[in-house]
């Protein structure tokens, strides 16, 4: 997968899910709102900045640090096991999306 499908995207979720995307600029407080939805709403936030982290220690190695862009394909392979997983405890579990993996705004959207 080159890009991202958001059709795909509501497809591999089965139409299961309530979920909500922040996107902005730096510091404008996108992770403030992400954390107030959780603590008084229940979204599970999906932080996509600690996604791509997470995907960057499985690329590489201690010795060769895995370095650039990450993959869409597994940015959205490891998405669907975290928001499939979180499904399975909670059937109702709402998400939303702190920030997005893509080099700009322009290029998510």
């Amino acid at each position: 997968m080159n890009e991202w499908s958001y059709e795909l995207f509501l497809q591999n979720l089965g139409g299961q899910a309530s979920w909500g995307f922040l996107i902005g600029d730096s510091m404008s407080g996108k992770s403030f709102v992400a954390n107030k939805m959780e603590a008084n709403h229940g979204f599970k936030i999906v932080d996509m900045k600690a996604v791509a982290e997470q995907i960057k220690t499985r690329l590489g190695t201690e010795d060769e640090p895995f370095e650039g862009e990450v993959p869409l394909a597994d940015i959205e392979k490891y998405v669907m096991a975290l928001v499939s997983g979180a499904l399975s405890q909670n059937p109702r579990q709402e998400f939303v999306f702190d920030g997005f993996c893509h080099p700009n705004l322009e290029a998510f959207l």
